[in-house]
């Protein structure tokens, strides 16, 4: 039967029909409740009396639901999982198994025996005694000592030393006119006992194997639940920084940069400053806004670093390409130059105009734009 799916109702036993059901039943029962409780401890990782708590709790919610009240059913009102319920009861009953093969295995044969459980002597079986008289001694010299020997191994004190044996002896030759053999009785209970130790010895080293792996199984479902989440997060985290580098930014144009000027002397008149002060504003906010654009720093630190004098940044590449695209278009649009021009740059153009390309890689190489390149190259300044 699987006992995810029993009804609750017939596992737990109402102690007041209790009597009226057979003592085997009642005990099969019990032995069920007791997988299913133990198979909700290791999968919650609780104390047993904490896992009958949760069984019942969710009987009980069941019940008042309407839905089936069965162990799958309980288990789902109390937010458990029964598939891993279910795994644990499956190892409960393979170590079950495997402690009863022990047992059988480990056991003496069973012999036939009274109410009282000894052995009856009118059937075969390994240390019977070879030959008795009628008075039920044992004939056999060589029987009768062996006999002697296995009853001291099994109560050593009670038959120590001559009076031991003459007691030993009366004893057994009792029995066995009787029709009993209380040496064979003594060695199946002793029998009975070292297999009952060696099963419980075998049923505690399952116990904990079973109480180990359900461990792992629960750290790796609260791993797994923790990687799930982290994973969440991080892709949470990656789609907006995808989103955000994927937003077009808006990009300062000229009038947005002459409606920045115009708001910043707006405010600066409205406080009465006068027009160099203004004018000394407007260059700052400029550099300001130059340095942040170069170094990517913010508006604050940028004001901190003129504050305390710092260089300008070198200008970036897109900046030299930039002013260098400029002052092309500007020579190139511009009307041709006077037969006589007055200016050694507006020479130095005309007498060198194959080195216009070089000029142009001089100045994004040295950051300066066309008319400083020209001017230094004229100068004698430029390495040529």
């Amino acid at each position: 039967m699987n006992l995810l799916d029993a009804p609750f109702s017939t596992l737990h036993i109402d102690r007041r029909v209790e009597g009226n059901l057979d003592p085997s039943e009642v005990h099969e029962r019990q032995r069920q409740l007791d997988q299913v409780i133990r198979a909700v401890g290791l999968a919650k990782g609780v104390s047993y009396a904490d896992a009958y708590a949760l069984v019942a709790d969710g009987a009980r919610e069941a019940a008042d639901a309407g839905r089936p009240v069965t162990v799958r059913g309980a288990l789902q009102a109390m937010g458990a999982d029964p598939e891993g319920v279910g795994q644990q009861l499956r190892a409960l009953d393979a170590a079950t198994a495997q402690v009863e093969k022990t047992l059988e295995q480990a056991r003496p044969p069973q012999l036939e025996t009274d109410t009282a459980g000894r052995v009856l002597l009118d059937q075969k079986y390994d240390g019977r005694p070879k030959a008795l008289s009628a008075d039920g001694v044992v004939l056999d010299e060589a029987d009768r000592e062996d006999r002697l020997r296995r009853a001291r191994r099994l109560n050593p004190s009670a038959y120590d030393g001559e009076q031991g044996r003459r007691r030993w002896e009366l004893e057994d030759s009792l029995h066995l006119r009787a029709g009993l053999d209380v040496l064979k009785s003594g060695e199946l209970a002793r029998g009975d006992e070292l297999a009952g130790t060696q099963a419980a010895g075998h049923a505690h080293q399952l116990s904990q194997q079973i109480e180990l792996d359900a461990r792992t199984a629960r750290e790796v479902r609260q791993l797994d639940a923790q990687s799930a989440e982290i994973a969440q997060k991080r892709n949470s985290l990656q789609e907006s920084g995808l989103r955000f580098l994927d937003a077009p930014k808006p990009k300062a144009g000229k009038s947005e940069k002459k409606a920045r000027r115009k708001r910043l002397v707006t405010a600066l008149e409205a406080h009465g400053y006068d027009d160099a002060t203004i004018d000394a504003y407007v260059r700052l906010d400029s550099r300001i806004s130059k340095r942040v654009a170069r170094t990517g720093m913010t508006r604050g630190d940028a004001l901190y670093a003129e504050a305390e004098g710092a260089p300008m940044p070198p200008k970036t590449l897109g900046e030299v390409t930039q002013a260098v695209t400029r002052e092309t278009n500007r020579i190139t649009q511009a009307k041709a130059p006077d037969p006589a021009p007055d200016s050694p740059v507006q020479r130095f153009e005309l007498e060198n105009a194959d080195l216009h390309s070089r000029i142009l890689k001089y100045a994004q190489d040295h950051g300066l734009d066309y008319q400083q390149a020209v001017e230094r190259v004229v100068s004698g300044k430029a390495i040529r």
